[in-house]
This record gives structure tokens, sequence and C-alpha cells, in this order.
């Protein structure tokens, strides 16, 4: 392993000491089951319409068969026959001794907030689910629990606010129907318990909202978690206040989810594990990139990428890669966060993302005329190679970009890289219209030189 260190996480302290990081929705599962785009591909033949990129092999649920096939991966969600479906939300009583006298709360603004929270449902999947709310718990088949106290803190330094009680039993098999391949299922949640407290007092509506979002989609069927942050699925809390819809993703899945047909089979778990994955391959043809480029105008950038690449809006920038989003073999990821300094980008918000790499070298440069930090790392399996150009734009922001590859073929795929990023325009804050150049990649121009060489293992 190169380096030999592995790079810790750091903490952003804000004025008091940092919370636990919130977990949504963890359920106990049966046993692990990786999503395999060769899956993916093979149940496209059956059902090829479907809207991409989604996260539908997360969305499955397992089931035990006596059969050499292995166990059955099956999507199960809410019958039309049972729309609109019935909803209860309680109006809580709050815990006296988490009260803050000067940040006063309403326990009926948190009511509101799951009910806006069911709006949204309805309103970005254009009516394929329906909610009716009725004003008892015995007139519902789902209730929204909401909890006037602090999270349970189930692991260290990790808060459980939000819960899809039963979720693991909610999809029950009715039997197998062979004529169509599928499972004869019928799903029902019955409850979803959200708590409106953490170590720091009660939690802000819009996080409510957020979280209430995140359950009612297990609560329509998700059994597993998006892999990606910018998703309201994603298990992490992430940026709540900046999520007030679904993500492309969150749509596309949950319409493929509900179009399908109920108990569709996506596939079968080996019972001696997956087969072995083909070894990664160098990158064929040119490095061409789409003529139209990707335009960002809530960050300020535009970029192209080869036109065949999947992307995904996240909060603070864009993810590309090659492949599905939880499946591919290269990526490149640009967002820019709100900071002054790379130092203070690194020492605040860096540590999520560093959290469990092998760190290679780093050196500081300069990139576009930018002074640049270059961070080369490695994941914690040794199997990808990632590199990191964090740029201090000089507008009270940083862009960051990161590139991942396979290990051994960083010099096949920097090319790529290279043809992505010579097309990289940035945009002053607060002037979209007027492009102020671009970052070229650091080893192929004279702007790239290196300002200070501080390559050294940290």
């Amino acid at each position: 392993m190169l380096g030999g260190i592995v790079l810790l996480a750091t903490s952003c302290i804000q004025g008091h000491a940092p919370r636990p990081r919130p977990v949504l929705g963890e359920a106990p599962v049966q046993s692990v089951y990786h999503p395999d785009r060769r899956d993916y591909a093979s149940f496209l033949v059956a059902f090829p319409d479907l809207l991409e990129p989604n996260y539908l092999p997360f969305m499955a649920h397992r089931f035990e068969r006596a059969s050499a096939q292995g166990d059955a991966l099956i999507f199960c969600r809410w019958s039309q026959s049972q729309m609109p479906i019935a909803v209860h939300v309680n109006l809580p009583a709050l815990d006296e001794s988490v009260l803050d006298e000067f940040l006063p709360v309403r326990p009926e603004a948190y009511v509101q907030a799951s009910i806006d929270a069911l709006a949204i449902w309805e309103r970005d999947l254009d009516g394929l689910v329906r909610f009716v709310r009725v004003e008892t718990p015995e007139q519902a088949v789902l209730q929204i629990r909401l909890v006037g106290e602090r999270a349970p803190v189930p692991v260290p330094n990790r808060q459980r606010l939000g819960a899809a009680e039963r979720l693991v039993d909610a999809c029950r098999s009715l039997g197998w129907d062979p004529d169509a391949d599928r499972m004869r299922v019928h799903f029902e949640l019955p409850e979803l318990v959200i708590h409106l407290a953490d170590e720091a007092g009660f939690l802000p509506t819009s996080i409510v909202r957020r979280l209430v979002l995140h359950e009612l989609g297990h609560a329509l069927g998700m059994r597993g978690h998006s892999p990606s942050p910018g998703d309201v699925m994603f298990p992490r809390l992430g940026d709540a206040t900046g999520r007030e819809a679904l993500s492309v993703q969150d749509v596309n899945s949950f319409i493929a989810l509900y179009e399908l047909p109920q108990g569709a089979h996506f596939g079968d778990v080996p019972p001696d594990g997956p087969s072995p994955r083909p070894a990664p391959e160098p990158p064929s043809g040119g490095t061409q990139v789409d003529m139209a480029p990707y335009v960002d105008a809530r960050r300020g950038f535009e970029i192209s990428v080869p036109a065949s690449w999947v992307h995904i809006e996240e909060p603070q920038g864009v993810f590309f890669s090659d492949g599905p989003s939880w499946d591919h073999a290269v990526s490149l990821r640009l967002f820019v966060w709100p900071a002054p300094t790379i130092e203070r980008f690194m020492a605040c918000c860096a540590g999520g993302l560093l959290q469990g790499a092998w760190f290679r070298q780093s050196a500081w440069i300069v990139v576009g005329g930018r002074r640049t930090l270059q961070l080369r790392l490695e994941d914690a399996a040794g199997e990808r190679a990632i590199e990191w150009l964090v740029v201090e734009l000089g507008d009270g922001r940083v862009m960051m970009i990161a590139t991942e590859s396979p290990v051994g073929y960083e010099a096949a795929w920097r090319p790529w890289f290279q043809t992505c990023l010579a097309s990289l325009e940035i945009w002053p804050l607060g002037r979209d219209e007027v492009p102020v150049g671009s970052v070229s990649d650091p080893s192929t121009s004279q702007e790239g030189a290196r300002r200070w060489d501080s390559s050294s293992e940290r």
C-alpha cells in the first residue's frame, strides 16, 4: 500500500461540539448484496425503457429460496388498489427538559413539515403515489409518529433520528408465479418514527421535513439506500436544508418501481457469492468530449465530458461516470463550496471525504492561474486511484475536482480527464454570464507549474 498512512476525518465545529452523525432508517438485513451493473444489464433486456440514471437495484427486497439459484431479489410496493394511502400524523408532546426558551418550537410546525413531505412525494412522482390524511391512528394504514424527545444513539456518534419500523417485514410473499417470473407479494408498512431532537436540542423544521422525506421512501417500498449523497434516499442526513425536492435519481428510481409489475424479479443472489468481476481494462477509442457542455448555473461552471457518460446533480455540484453511479470504471466529480481558502475547506469540510482513504502524495500547484492543492489517494480496498484538485477560486469559494480510475490504469485514463478539464470554465460569484478562464491539467500547461514542492507524506 503506497504511503501506508490512513487519512482520518476531521470535524467542522461551528460554535458548539459536533452533533452525532445521523443515520436514517437503518434496519437489519439478511445478508449483504452488492448491486452489480451486470445484473442490471440483464434486467434491462426485459424492461428496456427504465428512466436513467437510477438506483433501482438498491430498492429490491431479498427472499430466501430453497433453490440452487439462490435468494430472489424482488421489487415490492403499494398496489394501486391501496391508493390513496391513509396517513395519520400525531401532534407530538415536546420534552420540556429539551426545550430552549431562546429557540421556541411549536409541535404544529413539525406536523406541517410532515404534511409537506407527503406533498413533495405526490408532486415529484406526478401522482403515481397518493396520500390522504386521516384524523385518528385507527383510520390509518401508515402512521408518522413524531417523538418529541432526543433520538437514541445505537452506536457512538451516530444518532438514529428516523426509522421505518418493521421495514424488514413490510413485503410479504404470497407465492411464486412461474408463468410471469415474478413473486406475488403484499406490501404494507404501518409506522415511521421520527425523533425531533438531538444532543443540541430540537431540530429545525427543515431537517424534520428532510427526515420524513427519507423515511417515506422506505414506506413506499425501498428496502435499501441510495449510494449517491445528493439523493433523498442516501443514508446520511447531509445537506438537509437544501433538499426541498427529490433528486433526478430519486424520481427515476421510484417511477420505475411503481411502473414495474408488482413483485418483479430483479435477479438472484448466487448461493456461493457473486461471480468474479472482470479485470479492469484500459479505455478504448479517442478522448473526444460532447460538443454540448454541462452547465451548472447554480455553482457557476460548465464542462464537457464524453457523450456516453451519465451525470447526477448533487447539492454542491455534479458527478459524472462512465456507467451507473453505483458501479462504474471511472468518474469525475466537481463541486463548489463556500470557503475563503483551501486550508479552511480542508479543516472544516473535507474530513468525511477523506475518511478511510490511503494517502499517496500531495503538492501545491497552480492551475488556471489559481492556487491549488493536489492530493493523490487510494480507496480503502486499494482498488481505486483517486486524485483531488482543490482549487481556490478567489471569491470566497473553493472548487474540488475529484477523479477516480482503477489502480494501475491512472495513466491510461489521465488523457480523458485532461480533455474534460481543458473544457472547464468557471464564472465569478454572481456573474454567471462572464467566463473568467478555465482550469487546465497541471501536467500539460505552463500555468500548471508547481509553485511549491510539498509532496511529503503526512
